[in-house]
C-alpha cells in the first residue's frame, strides 16, 4: 500500500541521455519563442510555478486541475509546465525526464493534435495524443515508465463517469490512486468549463488540488464584451428552430475574419 508517490531518480546512462534531451528541448523552446509561436507571459509562468510547488510540498498529490477563462492562456501554462517540470533544480532533484512528458486531450481532433505539435518542441511531437489514441498508442508509450507528467487539455470532454474518456482512464489504471503513486504519475488537467471532470476533486482528498489560471492584464472575455456593450445581438445556439442558421452565420464570420488558428 503506497501512501505517497514513489520517487524514482534518474541515474547513470538514463541521466546522461536526459541531459542531452533537456538541452535539445530548451533549444527548441527558444526557437519557438523567437518565431512567436509559443510565448509565456508572467501570469502563465506564475501559475506553472504554483502547480509545481504544490507537487513539491505534497508527495501525495497526483492531480491538479488548472481552471481558467476561455482564451486566458491555459496553453501558455501548459508550455511553462513543460519547462518547469524538466528543470533539474525542481522537484528536489527529481525532475521529470523530457521523454516522460505527455500532452493529451479528451477531444477527438487531429486538428488539435496538429496545432499542438506546431506550438510544442519537436522532441515531444511523438508524445501528443488525442482521444482515439489514448488506449493504444498513449498506453503503449507510458507502459513501464515511472516519473511521468501528463498534461491534459479540455479535460471536461466526454469525462462523465459513464462516458468514453472516463471509462478508458478507468481501464488504463489512470484513475487508480495506488497505480499512480506506485509509478509517480502526475496529472495536470486544464479546462475553462470543469463542470464534468474525470473524477470529482473532493473524492481525491489530499491527492488533488485546484489552481486558478489568471488571464492577465488586458484580457477581454465574454463578460467584458457584454459589460462594454460590444455584445448586443445574442442568438440561440441550442436545440431550437433557428440554431442551425445561427451556427452557419458564425461559421461564415469566422471564415471571413480569422484566417489562422487563434
Amino acid at each position: 500500500m503506497f501512501t505517497q508517490r514513489e520517487i524514482t531518480k534518474l541515474e547513470g546512462i538514463e541521466l546522461a541521455i536526459n541531459e542531452q534531451h533537456f538541452i535539445q528541448l530548451r533549444s527548441q523552446m527558444k526557437l519557438l519563442s523567437i518565431e512567436g509561436k509559443s510565448k509565456v507571459h508572467r501570469d502563465q509562468r506564475i501559475c506553472s510555478q504554483i502547480i509545481i510547488s504544490e507537487f513539491e510540498k505534497n508527495p501525495k498529490l497526483l492531480m491538479v486541475m488548472a481552471i481558467g477563462k476561455t482564451q486566458s492562456g491555459k496553453t501558455g501554462v501548459m508550455y511553462s509546465c513543460i519547462q518547469d517540470f524538466t528543470e533539474p533544480d525542481h522537484l528536489s532533484g527529481n525532475h521529470v525526464p523530457v521523454q516522460n512528458i505527455y500532452l493529451i486531450t479528451g477531444l477527438s481532433s487531429t486538428q488539435w493534435k496538429d496545432q499542438t505539435k506546431d506550438r510544442i518542441p519537436g522532441i515531444l511531437s511523438e508524445n501528443i495524443f488525442h482521444r482515439p489514441e489514448l488506449k493504444t498508442k498513449f498506453m503503449d508509450s507510458i507502459r513501464g515508465k515511472k516519473n511521468i507528467l501528463i498534461l491534459m487539455d479540455e479535460v471536461q470532454i466526454a469525462c462523465g463517469k459513464t462516458q468514453t474518456l472516463a471509462k478508458e482512464f478507468e481501464e488504463m489504471g489512470l484513475l487508480d490512486i495506488q497505480f499512480l503513486m506506485k509509478n509517480d504519475i502526475k496529472i495536470v488537467e486544464f479546462s475553462a468549463t470543469p463542470n464534468g471532470t474525470l473524477r470529482d476533486c473532493k473524492y481525491w482528498g489530499d491527492h488533488s488540488k485546484t489552481v486558478k489560471v489568471n488571464p492577465g492584464e488586458g484580457y477581454v472575455g465574454c463578460s467584458e464584451l457584454l459589460s462594454n456593450g460590444r455584445i448586443r445581438d445574442c442568438k440561440e445556439l441550442c436545440d431550437n428552430g433557428g440554431a442551425k442558421e445561427n451556427i452557419l452565420e458564425i461559421k461564415a464570420v469566422i471564415e471571413e475574419k480569422f484566417l489562422a488558428p487563434r
